[in-house]
């Protein structure tokens, strides 16, 4: 009998940027509502949303050379994401994975750390 993957959603936000808490924030949602809302028919995501109060999400940190490394590992190997271009400033500021099974995207993500603090606004 084999156990069903939990599915979790990754959103990885950059840590070097002077913004404030809020701004940071936004960040994270940002990605995360997009990477759902851009891959809301894969099975994967039905699977997340039909289960709200026990989703799960996890937080990771990347400074700029990381998260552009990341999406450009991610759009080599066709892994779903959203990579979050913030405007008017232009700059990729956070990746939202679409909601899956972790094994998927472990292989990517292993390096980078769970976000533990923001960085210092400015």
């Amino acid at each position: 009998m084999s156990k069903t993957p939990i599915i979790t959603q990754y959103i990885v936000l950059r840590n070097d940027l002077p913004w404030g808490l809020g701004a940071l924030a936004a960040q994270v949602a940002h990605a995360s509502v997009a990477a759902i809302h851009a891959f809301r028919e894969h099975p994967d995501v039905r699977v997340y949303l039909s289960d709200i109060s026990n989703m799960r999400k996890v937080v990771l940190s990347a400074d700029e050379q990381q998260i552009i490394q990341l999406r450009d590992d991610l759009c080599a190997a066709k892994i779903d994401h959203f990579a979050w271009i913030e405007q008017p400033e232009n700059l990729l500021s956070a990746i939202g994975l679409r909601p899956c099974p972790k094994e998927l995207v472990r292989p990517y993500l292993k390096h980078l750390s769970l976000l533990k603090e923001l960085p210092r606004s400015k």
